[in-house]
């Protein structure tokens, strides 16, 4: 039996055993990570290296995992990390929840991953264990929007009306009673024409905007504040959002029962209110309606902030974006048929709509959509240097070029740069 101290653990050894494809002596020097430091400084290297092993990936983030939590409760580092290594996130959190783990990040990710596995009913049972949960936190205003995505609307609205009757916020932190009440106030309760629907009228005016709300309900800023930049404007206004969070797909119910019929009723609407012009804005997938309705309508102009621009049945059916994969499937359940590219769509209008997109050049995924009509006719791009966040709009709102991006707007004059 050998008395031999097993040597410590080396970045440089793991480096090098990588760089030979020797799998062996990777992991017997990620055996040796027996500090915290160590254990993130592996996972690190594991993720950059592209290793095809992702039992190990999965294990040393669960150590990492179970480290941080013991020392530091520390869930932003958790989260951090869980971002570089989100498959072995999940599976650490998954397993954790299943181990009796009931703290609200793991509740979190395992309701993540029952998510990615399509566990509709998994994701209403873990949901609604961490909805009873007390102080509230991040973690339940992000797990609401979780099973909204799944289409689990009436365990989270039986959840904010709880906790408003109850003014239910004792020990809340994280800022998690602002975000609560941001998701309330914004979350069509009832069905009826006015939680889905309101119409902001400018008598005399002949033009309208349709404005379509994002999965948050909101357009990046609350429909308040958006309210505000187009109070001293020609137009109408028309403040539509999705209660089925289905990208409109099918239909506002205010309007029609389907996407053919809602552009009828929008084309009613514009009529009774004397609108001979039509405009739309969107912001995220709600930028994907008004590129979508604007195109079947006749708007001869439409903005999106951070819009999706394509939403193929090929592309949804393998989740290809990445978000709101829950969605992504009961797209392809519940409206597959009006899945598509608005660049095909946009391609058959002539003359072409004029199409403005903001995007945030350093966020990938919203660049991807944007260019994706770089080649479209009518369309133009305005990249802002810098911004890697989706939140395009907010964004733009602090540094006070909202105002002017929505007055050129709607007098229809070129939309300013984000510079």
């Amino acid at each position: 039996m050998s008395d031999e101290t097993p040597a410590p653990f080396s970045l440089e050894a793991l480096n090098g055993a990588i760089a030979e494809g020797d799998e062996a002596t990777v992991r017997a020097v990620a055996a040796s990570a027996s500090t915290l430091r160590d254990q993130k400084q592996l996972l690190g290297a594991l993720i950059e290296s592209g290793i095809e092993a992702p039992d190990l990936i999965t294990e040393t983030f669960r150590r990492v995992f179970e480290s941080l939590r013991d020392k530091t409760a520390d869930d932003k580092a958790i989260l951090d990390l869980s971002k570089r290594a989100r498959q072995a996130a999940l599976a650490a959190g998954r397993a954790a929840y299943a181990d009796g783990d009931r703290q609200p990040l793991v509740v979190r990710l395992a309701i993540e991953a029952e998510a990615r596995a399509l566990n509709r009913d998994a994701v209403h049972a873990i949901g609604s264990e961490l909805l009873s949960m007390r102080p509230i936190t991040r973690h339940h205003m992000v797990m609401a929007k979780q099973m909204l995505n799944m289409g689990h609307r009436e365990p989270v609205m039986a959840w904010i009306e709880a906790v408003e009757q109850a003014s239910d916020f004792e020990g809340a932190r994280d800022g998690a009673r602002r975000m609560f009440e941001d998701l309330a106030r914004h979350m069509p309760r009832d069905g009826s024409d006015e939680s889905i629907m309101q119409v902001h009228e400018r008598p005399g005016s002949r033009r309208v905007v349709f404005t379509f709300s994002g999965l948050s309900n909101r357009l990046g800023v609350s429909i308040e504040q958006m309210l505000t930049w187009t109070a001293a404007l020609d137009t109408h206004v028309v403040v539509l959002k999705d209660p089925e969070r289905l990208i409109y797909l099918k239909g506002v119910s205010t309007l029609g029962s389907d996407v053919r019929s809602t552009t009828e009723g929008m084309r009613r609407l514009a009529k009774r209110l004397g609108a001979d012009e039509i405009l739309c804005m969107g912001n995220s997938s709600g930028g994907f309606a008004a590129l979508r309705y604007g195109q079947l309508a006749g708007a001869t102009r439409t903005v999106g902030f951070g819009a999706l621009t394509t939403l193929s049945a090929e592309r949804t059916s393998q989740r290809a974006d990445g978000r709101a994969p829950g969605m992504a499937d009961r797209l392809m359940a519940e409206a597959r048929e009006e899945l598509g590219d608005c660049a095909d769509w946009l391609r058959e209008r002539d003359p072409p709509m004029a199409v403005d997109l903001y995007f945030g050049a350093d966020m990938g995924k919203d660049r991807f959509h944007a260019e994706n009509l770089a080649d479209t006719p009518g369309v133009t791009l305005h990249m802002i240097p810098g911004l890697n966040e989706h939140g395009v709009v907010q964004h733009l709102a602090e540094r006070d070029l909202m105002p002017a991006i929505m007055t050129a707007f709607i007098e229809g004059r070129p939309l300013p740069d984000a510079i």
